[in-house]
């Protein structure tokens, strides 16, 4: 066995990435982005794809949006997208939205 080995990837189409820091600057915590992914995740399993994107709350995407969410999106073998949200984004866009990005 060495120090490194390479592991097989569960998810087979993207992740999401949701800012925690965007999430402290606008509520003060990490509740709004923690929110924001259980969303999301739970959206994407009903929906289907549980298994091919995964979902995860993320440090600070650079992004840096005044008084919004950014939210990144790597999807496998087609680069990275980012968006950003309102706080107050209805759980249905959020979903329609960011799944645009992360599913072909």
């Amino acid at each position: 066995m060495t120090d490194v080995e390479p592991a097989e990837i569960p998810w087979s189409e993207a992740v999401v990435m949701v800012c925690t820091k965007c999430s402290r600057k606008i509520v003060g915590d990490e509740s709004l982005a923690d929110s924001f992914k259980k969303t999301l995740k739970s959206s994407f399993k009903e929906n289907g794809f549980g298994k091919s994107v995964r979902t995860v709350t993320s440090s600070c995407l650079d992004i840096c949006p005044k008084e919004r969410v950014a939210i990144a999106v790597l999807r496998r073998n087609a680069g990275t997208r980012a968006i950003t949200v309102s706080p107050k984004i209805d759980e249905r866009t959020l979903f329609e939205e960011v799944k645009k990005l992360a599913v072909p």
